[in-house]
């Protein structure tokens, strides 16, 4: 596990040209990615990953300094993290938005019961309907689908989720979406429905900070924000035996979104890979 930045420059200005010279007289490895015509100019994005650890880090630090370049920190977990790791919070690619009873409507007003519902945080929404979506999931070969808005929430296809049955994964429900107009299910797809939601048990070492987390001025709820230096952590003795898919109790998220981790056992990793099954992104948490 370490620490990496990305460091992100478009050619909107000379720091584009800046950037990547000193970068070059530096012998540095870096991606740049066509973004097409704006007008009579080929847009383009220079990215840059550095380790911490890496010689070339400090370099990195005096061109965020100097130039105002977009930075993002985040954890990286290399092969042994994924060997050791018991259990994992995963998310799906987001390929399309919910709908309400139309484009203009609210998804949450069709979707969840909003009794408890806070419009300041997101928080206290109950799932009581299908997703409604304009169309089927285009990503074919993914067998495993998500949607903006909703991060927590997992779409799979049939052949994936025979698997999963055939394997024993146990305490999921799975429920088709529907098609926005028509109301008719959407037969290819099902959302996994996680029944089972953990005790609490999030360590949250990272907020000593006061930065770790949010409290709504309204309802006085409180989000975890994900912590971009350390691994997520929980306490080993909230999580089940007798099942490999689960939720977190504690929510994450900023602003309106407010969602609860989906978290499965290695074993359930192992399947995946065993059957090729695409779609997940797969995140060790670290128990203790």
């Amino acid at each position: 596990m370490e620490i990496r930045h990305r460091l992100l420059q478009f050619n909107n200005d000379q720091v584009f040209d800046l950037f990547k010279s000193e970068l070059d007289q530096a012998n540095a490895t870096y991606k740049i990615t066509r973004l097409g015509q704006i007008g009579s100019k080929e847009s383009l994005a220079l990215e840059f990953i550095v380790s911490e650890n890496d010689e070339l880090f400090p370099l990195s630090q005096s061109l965020v300094a100097r130039y105002n370049i977009l930075e993002q920190v985040g954890v990286h977990f290399d092969e042994h993290d994924f060997e050791v790791a018991e259990w994992f919070y995963i998310v799906a690619g987001e390929y399309q938005y919910p709908m309400g009873e139309n484009e203009d409507s609210d998804y949450t007003e069709v979707t969840y019961d909003l009794s408890n519902y806070c419009h300041k945080c997101g928080m206290g929404k109950i799932q009581n309907n299908p997703f409604r979506l304009k169309r089927d999931f285009k990503q074919r070969t993914n067998q495993f689908l998500g949607l903006h808005y909703v991060f927590g929430t997992i779409f799979i296809r049939h052949p994936a989720k025979e698997i999963l049955t055939q394997e024993g994964f146990t305490g999921i429900d799975y429920e088709h979406p529907l098609f926005a107009g028509s109301k008719e299910p959407i037969k290819t797809v099902y959302q996994m429905k996680v029944n089972i939601v953990l005790q609490p048990g999030l360590v949250q070492a990272w907020q000593e900070s006061g930065k770790g987390y949010v409290i709504c001025p309204l309802c006085q709820s409180k989000k975890s924000l994900y912590p971009r230096r350390e691994a997520i952590r929980f306490v080993r003795s909230v999580f089940p035996d007798s099942f490999d898919v689960v939720q977190s109790s504690e929510h994450f998220g900023s602003g309106l979104s407010a969602n609860r981790l989906t978290l499965v056992s290695k074993r359930f990793y192992d399947v995946v890979q065993k059957y090729k099954l695409k779609g997940l992104g797969f995140t060790p948490v670290i128990l203790e």
